[in-house]
């Protein structure tokens, strides 16, 4: 069993296929802008999209201080750009 915790994405990564990207909530969705949010969305799914089967979420939960309006944008972004 391996153990991730606090462990940076880039890193983490290594470690699962590359079909199976992230969306670091630790740094990034805490830190990021709406847009920023957004545009990582829309190339996480350019990835993903192609082979099907894919589920969008961050890489364990929402921690406290991230901001509501980068939540949204995850999901609107999900919604917009996820569609088949």
């Amino acid at each position: 069993m391996r153990h991730y915790r606090r462990t940076k994405s880039e890193k983490t990564r290594e470690n699962f296929p590359s079909s199976c990207p992230f969306v670091d909530q630790v740094e990034f969705m805490r830190k990021a802008t709406p847009n920023e949010v957004r545009e990582k969305v829309r190339d996480l799914l350019s990835k993903v999209k192609p082979r099907g089967n894919w589920i969008l979420s961050t890489t364990d939960f929402f921690f406290d201080g991230t901001p509501y309006e980068n939540i949204q944008a995850l999901a609107d972004a999900g919604r917009e750009f996820g569609e088949y």
